[in-house]
């Protein structure tokens, strides 16, 4: 019996190591986002105050879709280890909002096309893309 006990233990101790290694730690896909700051990791830009920015990975068809603060987008994206890849072009709306919520949007859909890597910690998402950084928060449900 101590056998079996002993077998069966260390079955999951190894099981447990190989889930870490596939995704165990915090997710990226099928949560919704919430964009707080964005651009140069020592001076971010902050959201501006009437807009919203908002990014979803769906793990299943691996589509990326969101609102960049005026105009909805979408595209398709994949992930190999902390490595992200964006396939661009979005698919984007076209509506006009203005000068500066126009230029915001505009930087932000160029630092995510150009996404290269990402972290996650269990209620943030920073994704890098060169120089320049996307922090995002979870967003919160009720």
């Amino acid at each position: 019996m101590k056998r079996i006990l002993t077998t069966v233990m260390v079955i999951l101790l190894i099981l447990s190591f190989f889930l870490a290694g596939c995704g165990g730690g915090p997710a990226l896909e099928n949560i919704n986002w919430i964009l707080l700051s964005y651009g140069d990791p020592e001076t971010p830009f902050a959201v501006l105050s009437d807009t919203e920015i908002t990014v979803r990975f769906n793990q299943g068809t691996q589509q990326i879709r969101g609102n960049s603060g005026c105009n909805w987008y979408t595209g398709e994206y994949e992930i190999k280890g902390n490595n992200l890849l964006i396939k661009g072009p979005f698919a984007v709306t076209e509506m006009w909002c203005g000068n500066e919520v126009d230029t915001q949007e505009k930087a932000y859909l160029e630092i995510l096309l150009a996404a290269e890597s990402y972290e996650v910690g269990s209620d943030i998402l920073e994704i890098f893309s060169g120089d320049d950084v996307l922090y995002f928060g979870r967003e919160e449900t009720d």
